[in-house]
């Protein structure tokens, strides 16, 4: 990979923590973590949000806005959760999107559009990947050292118990 730039970890987001993909929401939401049963837990993720422990980039709430479901209505009014990118971010975005090895920008490009943004916004700031994408996410977080998690880390790292 040629991203060789060393990046200096700004005060932009001095509490970020965890940026979230849009499979961590969605299957924490839908599957593990339903909020008819666990609304508590959700609770301390809207908690974690506006503590500015969880970041995300613009691109995820794309994602999630498609759908227009309980989920969207759930973020949409989590003004701090979702991030523009900085210059930094951008370079490592054109970057990605540019390789060959990976889908982002090519034919299934919907379904991984909000990727190389995640990537970016964890590498830049110094942040963990929250995923439960198991192929090419894993391996450019691999590639480049950052480090990917599920929901339930977060919540033991956070000390929060049910």
């Amino acid at each position: 990979m040629k991203f060789q730039k060393k990046i200096l970890i700004n005060n932009l987001y001095p509490n970020g923590k965890y940026c979230f993909d849009t499979s961590a929401f969605i299957a924490a939401w839908k599957y593990y973590y339903k909020k008819v049963v666990f609304s508590k837990l959700w609770e301390d993720i809207r908690d974690l949000i506006e503590k500015g422990k969880i970041l995300v980039p613009y691109t995820v709430w794309e994602e999630i806005q498609r759908k227009k479901d309980d989920l969207y209505e759930f973020f949409r009014e989590s003004s701090k959760l979702f991030v523009q990118p900085i210059i930094e971010e951008q370079e490592l975005i054109t970057e990605l999107s540019n390789r060959d090895d990976i889908p982002w920008g090519k034919g299934d490009s919907e379904k991984h559009y909000a990727d190389p943004y995640v990537i970016a916004l964890a590498k830049v700031h110094n942040l963990a990947v929250v995923t439960y994408e198991k192929k090419e996410m894993i391996a450019i977080c691999d590639e480049l050292a950052i480090e990917h998690i599920d929901i339930m880390e977060v919540l033991e790292r956070e000390g929060l118990t049910y």
